[in-house]
């Protein structure tokens, strides 16, 4: 997927392209289970780094953090899923399997009451990123809405003892008033193995909330998470 976006995209260094990555018709184009085609951000030289934005989202979630990880020597790449922001939908359910196989993230079953119970106001703040660069037209919108909320009510949920078997290092960012719990996400860095938990002050919407102290917490953690200070050797109280 990565040479192929680069070679038919063409960028230069720091470049960003907002496009179609490649044509499926037989130069081995991204593409999902029944051959979507993916909107996909390509910036950056170095190692990969992969964002994937959450629900009723698109790539635009991480404008705040591409630019800065691409300057300073990764390759970020930046899909949409279908149904969200310039992806086109699919008929028939979403599952998790599905947002697998199109490189997403899996939404937290606690949004759904928050989201249900917003009304027009949570509805209209939702299609303001949607209607504007959906293929689909902003009539669409309410299909993808109800798509992605029976998903997160009737898929089973994880199980946090799954993420034992995962040796990258791992670190769980969370606001300190977020939809997600504390609890939860002390649990989820707990489970795994090189797992971290970094809590900082706002919601779910961090990257876009505090993108500075995100910025430089994400390049920290990218580079090694080396501390400034080595306590390993150091007696308290002499």
């Amino acid at each position: 997927m990565f040479a192929c976006a680069a070679r038919l995209l063409g960028e230069q260094p720091g470049d960003v392209r907002r496009r179609w990555p490649c044509d499926p018709g037989g130069r081995g184009g991204v593409r999902g289970r029944e051959g979507l085609r993916t909107w996909h951000e390509v910036s950056g030289e170095g190692h990969p780094v992969v964002l994937l934005h959450g629900a009723f989202a698109g790539a635009a979630s991480w404008s705040a953090q591409a630019p800065v990880l691409a300057a300073a020597g990764y390759r970020v790449h930046a899909p949409e899923r279908r149904g969200h922001a310039h992806t086109p939908d699919v008929e028939g359910p979403l599952t998790y399997e599905v947002m697998a196989d199109d490189s997403s993230g899996k939404v937290t079953g606690g949004l759904v009451d928050q989201l249900a119970a917003g009304g027009d106001q949570v509805m209209g703040f939702l299609r303001a990123g949607y209607d504007p660069v959906s293929p689909d037209g902003p009539e669409h919108f309410p299909v993808v809405f109800a798509k992605t909320l029976q998903m997160v009510r009737t898929e089973p949920e994880l199980e946090l003892a799954s993420l034992s078997v995962v040796g990258a290092p791992a670190l769980v960012l969370q606001g300190d008033r977020d939809e997600v719990t504390l609890e939860h996400g002390a649990a989820v860095a707990a489970v795994l193995p090189h797992g971290r938990l970094a809590v900082l002050p706002g919601t779910h919407a961090l990257p876009v909330e505090n993108p500075d102290v995100v910025n430089a917490l994400l390049l920290w953690f990218l580079a090694g998470a080396v501390p400034a200070v080595d306590w390993s050797g150091t007696q308290l109280g002499r």
